[in-house]
């Protein structure tokens, strides 16, 4: 037996030899994988690592993407630059308005989409940008409807809409911006280029209205041609492109409607933007409009529409002062809300807008946030299993109005774009 094994042994050696070179070009081409897994080639929906914030430059910055074979197909052209031309495409664009991502989660003709979310979207992709990261992690969104409303256009503007992977989405544009109508009404007749630089033949500011009536125009659109559309009839969350929403921001919804059917307005933050760490789920029941994150259905705005009349003549440049207006003078009952006190909504927007106007940090509103939901997260205070709801129904009585809105083009081009309402809607009045 001795004498065997010796005249084996340079064969057993050599086989052993053999088996740690194959094992150890193994383990190579195993790390190589390993390593190029770390940084996976980014999802077709997700924007060019250049073009990310600096802290979101992550390719998996959005979540709930369904794989797809190819890149989301888009049918709506570039934007010419001319005003003309420009509100042509305005125009086209509107009448066929191009849904995305119906090859994955099914066409509006045949799968209704279980909520409708609406973005005011102006010149702040840096914030838009979060808000979509955050309706990435919101639970129910692959069944909503994403309707993005510009009031300023720019290709990458438009081509935003192509980074939501998550749900379909759908572009409406604004048709009376101060970027169309630049030196003519309902833009600004006073500007440099045009004849009429005397302000006081002119006290109309252009920017001070476009506001009220982008907000008017939108909620009119989207109720008469965007629910058509859609075969929808639920209701519609409204909110602004700097702004960030909970995960369970849908969910609390549902159970705000569940909870008081009677409100006409739901909201998701009550201006202070607090979300509790231990009870997250307290609202309250009042009179009062707010303006962050305002949900509404058809009942509702039949009742908005039909004080058209107050809305577009009353002396006040900001669309919820006149709403709050109205509620209280106009619609039998005033209006009812019913506003999370824990909010499911937050403001981030820092830079570019009117109350930051020296911010240097752009994003500590960001991390802010996400830190809070992080905590609330890990708490349990996310995902209520009930509201608890206080009632202030108290009458509301208004302030007076803070102006701006005296030109009488204003309040007829603000008529003309209920007429689609107040045909179906018609005022008492």
């Amino acid at each position: 037996m001795l004498p065997l094994i010796r005249r084996c042994r340079p064969l057993v050696l050599g086989t052993a030899l053999l088996v740690i070179v194959v094992l150890y070009l193994e383990m190579a081409a195993y790390s190589a994988q390993r390593g190029q897994r770390q940084h996976p080639p980014a999802p077709p929906c997700a924007a060019p690592r250049a073009e990310q914030p600096a802290t979101a430059a992550d390719d998996g910055f959005f979540r709930n993407c369904p794989p797809r074979t190819g890149e989301i197909r888009d049918d709506l052209q570039p934007p010419p630059e001319d005003p003309v031309g420009l509100l042509n495409w305005v125009v086209a664009a509107n009448n066929r308005p191009t849904v995305l991502n119906e090859d994955v989660f099914g066409t509006l003709e045949k799968v209704t989409p279980t909520r409708i979310i609406v973005i005011q979207v102006h010149q702040r992709p840096q914030y838009l940008r979060w808000l979509l990261h955050s309706l990435s992690r919101v639970r129910g969104i692959e069944s909503a409807l994403l309707v993005l409303s510009h009031s300023h256009i720019d290709a990458d503007l438009v081509a935003a809409a192509r980074e939501v992977c998550f749900c379909r989405a759908v572009r409406i544009f604004f048709p009376y911006s101060m970027q169309i109508w630049q030196d003519q009404f309902p833009g600004d007749e006073c500007g440099s280029s045009s004849s009429q630089t005397n302000r006081t033949k002119c006290p109309r500011e252009a920017k001070v209205t476009m506001a009220k009536h982008h907000w008017w125009w939108l909620h009119n659109f989207v109720f008469n041609e965007i629910f058509a559309l859609a075969k929808y009839n639920a209701l519609a969350l409204f909110v602004e492109e700097d702004t960030y929403l909970s995960p369970d921001a849908l969910s609390v919804l549902d159970m705000m409607q569940r909870t008081r059917p009677q409100a006409d307005i739901l909201v998701l933050n009550d201006n202070n933007g607090r979300l509790g760490q231990k009870s997250s789920a307290r609202a309250l029941l009042t009179h009062w409009v707010y303006t962050w994150g305002v949900a509404m259905g058809l009942r509702t705005w039949a009742k908005i529409a039909r004080c058209a009349k107050m809305f577009c003549s009353y002396n006040d440049y900001n669309y919820d002062w006149s709403v709050q207006a109205l509620g209280a003078r106009c619609v039998p009952g005033q209006l009812i809300t019913l506003v999370m006190q824990d909010s499911r909504l937050f403001h981030i927007g820092k830079c570019g807008g009117m109350h930051f106007k020296d911010a240097t940090d752009c994003e500590s509103l960001v991390r802010t946030v996400l830190a809070d939901l992080e905590r609330a997260a890990k708490s349990g205070a996310l995902f209520p299993n009930k509201l608890i709801v206080s009632e202030n129904m108290a009458r509301t009585f208004v302030s007076q109005a803070f102006g701006g809105w005296t030109d009488p083009r204003d309040h007829q081009l603000c008529l003309d774009n209920a007429n689609a309402s107040l045909t179906r809607w018609p005022s008492d009045a």
